[in-house]
């Protein structure tokens, strides 16, 4: 192995070690939602994200943020729809045989 080699080996082995911390703390974290509420950590999240649950944040919360959470609930869910491919076709209607 040359030096460029062992350079980037360490560095990769440098980040798998950072992200698998992240991952055991979000994991931590997880779980704790989860022992304080008694719930699966899914059903929290459902009903955080509940019609009534956003309108209370939205009253309780200064509205930079709360225009913040949602910016980045929607950046994230744009992300997630979108790496997915669940976006469908952006052909124009011709192209598709619409027309």
């Amino acid at each position: 192995m040359n030096s460029f080699d062992r350079e980037m080996l360490k560095l990769a082995i440098k980040a798998m070690i950072e992200m698998l911390r992240s991952y055991a703390s979000a994991l931590n974290n997880v779980a704790d939602v989860e022992e304080r509420s008694g719930k699966r950590f899914d059903e929290v999240i459902r009903d955080m994200f509940s019609p009534a649950t956003l309108s209370t944040l939205y009253e309780m919360l200064p509205s930079d943020v709360y225009g913040e959470l949602m910016g980045t609930f929607f950046k994230h869910s744009l992300s997630t729809h979108y790496s997915t491919g669940s976006y469908g076709s952006f052909s124009r209607p011709e192209e598709k045989g619409i027309l």
